[in-house]
């Protein structure tokens, strides 16, 4: 991490944020950025796998302390309303009962749920629970390597 930039590299390892990420994009990140804020809706952060803290994974935050959260057949929602989400895909076209029905989980203080946008192939919220923000790492900014260069300097919201 460059301490005079606040910034710092982060390599995706997995497809699970695709297409919003490809597998072996490299991301600048802003290690700082949540230190006086929480992450918001639509956030990509940067965070520690709660079971095993020497890794790092890249996830959408979709609900905030406080709200409960669902899922019914691959479509999330959020204090009951259907979150829009044109960033997600699913590869499996049929539905798995652990992995496309979730909840309700009402998300406790100190936490945010996390999904992935591939959501069939995604390690996210769903099987480990809400994520607790002292785990939060950092937010992406944008792609600044990639196989495909046209992502080069992509920005990420």
């Amino acid at each position: 991490m460059s301490p005079f930039l606040g910034i710092s590299p982060y390599k995706m390892a997995t497809a699970s944020m695709m297409p919003t990420l490809q597998e072996s994009d490299f991301l600048m990140t802003n290690p700082r950025a949540y230190r006086s804020q929480a992450p918001q809706h639509g956030n990509l952060i940067i965070f520690e796998y709660p079971r095993d803290p020497t890794k790092q994974f890249v996830a959408r935050v979709v609900a905030l302390e406080g709200e409960t959260v669902e899922i019914k057949n691959k479509q999330a929602f959020i204090n009951g309303e259907p979150l829009q989400e044109p960033y997600k895909i699913h590869e499996d076209a049929a539905a798995d009962s652990a992995r496309d029905n979730f909840g309700p989980l009402k998300i406790p203080a100190g936490h945010c749920f996390v999904l992935g946008d591939n959501r069939d192939i995604s390690n996210d919220s769903r099987f480990w629970g809400a994520l607790p923000l002292a785990n939060v790492k950092g937010r992406a900014l944008y792609v600044y390597w990639a196989k495909d260069k046209k992502r080069i300097g992509l920005k990420l919201k």
